[in-house]
């Protein structure tokens, strides 16, 4: 059941949660480039093996991680934006009929 009594509460909670989601994202991207790739899934799915030396090793996982950070924060933005929008929308129709 959990919100499903009041759309408008759930819409605000989604918007909310998915604004957090895409703040922790861009952070994440921010320090991608920094962070030591060893460090991250994507060494993991490289069977921690790479090929290149360390510093161009370093420079494109970490270039590559902050770009899908990125391209998710954004998409996450968006989906926030339609959330809020639809909150405010849902709030502005529920005024002129308060309980």
């Amino acid at each position: 059941m959990g919100m499903a009594y009041d759309a408008s509460l759930a819409v605000r909670a989604g918007a909310l949660l998915l604004t957090l989601m895409g703040t922790i994202l861009v952070i994440k991207s921010i320090r991608a480039p920094v962070r030591n790739f060893r460090h991250t899934e994507l060494w993991i799915l490289l069977d921690r093996q790479h090929g290149l030396p360390e510093n161009q090793a370093q420079q494109m996982i970490g270039g590559v991680l902050r770009d899908r950070y990125m391209w998710h924060a954004q998409i996450t933005a968006v989906a926030a934006l339609v959330l809020w929008l639809l909150a405010f929308l849902l709030a502005a129709i529920r005024l002129p009929g308060a309980e």
